[in-house]
């Protein structure tokens, strides 16, 4: 694979983003936060992935990024392009635009960070930009919440820790694939990706194959296929640049592998904050530790003083609420069939 051209560190920063109209909100207050946090000699691309944004939501976005150092570029997306992709509860088929990232962005990139847009950046995004490759195509960290591909196999305290566990064996085929059980997870919600080699590789078109091969042990939606296509062509990065929800509870228990005092620096520091599962801040209930960070946020946007108290934040909640419930049945229920299968098939799989 030849290597990626040398980038400079004056060089303006790529930063790709995706959002609907559902998520304009943290969409703002993820892109604030970063600015806010941006050297003030860097300079950075933002590319928003407009996959239904209303104009009037655009135009409060654009407000809330007024910054001499940002450009900001608009690219619908076809929602066709996604139409085969499963989606479930709180998930939409934005989730599934980082998979289509070398066939929507310009051909002149070749370098990107991608950022969900339920994040709170509170460290330097160019750090990430300056980060070597070593060979690999991708650049990510663990996912906290299914960490290994099998944690059974790994947590010396599996048993006391599996029910704070998003899932103990994240790809459910791992071994047809010819996985470790101790290969590393990621979490896509913070990646720096070559986008170059991915389009030398075709790594959308895998993306395709791999969902057609695999449909029925596709967990986690995206996150499947990027851990499947990206296995052996990815490296770690610190903790502390995508710090979920998980860690924060697992902060006061030193679960999933981690020990104690390593959690708590993390936790209290943290580079990027990223609101994980469907308990997010701006939902009523929500009390999540950086939950008034983020509305604090929220008031230097053009979002000032929304709180989730409004009839439509009321809606909003129920809708999410409603959402997680269905999601967590769907995940139960795909659960007891893959359970009914392998019984019924005396342990044997289909081929993947």
């Amino acid at each position: 694979m030849p290597p990626s051209p040398h980038h400079d560190s004056k060089q303006s920063v790529s930063v790709v983003v995706a959002a609907d109209e559902s998520y304009c909100i943290p969409l703002a207050v993820t892109v604030a936060s970063m600015l806010e946090s941006l050297a003030a000699d860097a300079r950075v691309d933002v590319f928003v992935l407009d996959n239904g944004i209303t104009q009037a939501s655009k135009e409060r976005l654009q407000q809330s990024w007024q910054d001499g150092r940002a450009t900001i570029r608009w690219i619908r997306v076809d929602a066709s392009l996604f139409g085969d992709f499963p989606i479930a509860g709180y998930i939409s088929s934005t989730a599934y635009v980082r998979l289509m990232l070398q066939r929507l962005l310009p051909e002149s990139l070749d370098r990107i960070i991608y950022l969900d847009s339920d994040l709170l950046v509170l460290d330097d995004i160019a750090a990430l930009w300056r980060e070597p490759w070593e060979g690999n195509e991708c650049i990510a960290v663990q996912d906290v919440a299914c960490p290994w591909m099998d944690s059974q196999h790994v947590l010396p305290n599996f048993r006391r820790v599996r029910s704070r566990l998003a899932a103990a064996r994240p790809v459910p085929n791992y071994s047809q694939l010819g996985f470790s059980p101790h290969d590393p997870y990621f979490n896509s919600g913070v990646m720096v990706i070559d986008l170059a080699a991915w389009r030398r590789r075709d790594v959308a078109a895998r993306f395709l194959a791999c969902l057609e091969r695999n449909r029925q042990y596709v967990t986690f939606w995206d996150q499947y296929l990027l851990n499947v296509e990206m296995h052996g062509r990815w490296r770690q990065l610190p903790l502390e640049w995508n710090v979920g929800t998980h860690l924060f509870r697992w902060s006061l228990s030193g679960a999933g592998g981690f020990d104690r005092q390593t959690l708590r620096r993390i936790t209290s520091r943290p580079k990027i904050v990223h609101f994980t599962t469907a308990d997010k801040p701006w939902l009523i209930d929500n009390m999540h530790p950086f939950r008034g960070h983020f509305f604090a946020v929220v008031d230097r946007t053009a979002w000032r003083g929304w709180r989730p108290g409004t009839p439509f934040a009321r809606l909003s909640s129920l809708t999410f609420r409603a959402a997680r419930s269905a999601a967590v049945r769907a995940s139960r229920l795909a659960s007891s069939c893959r359970r009914l299968f392998h019984t019924a098939t005396g342990g044997r799989r289909a081929e993947p």
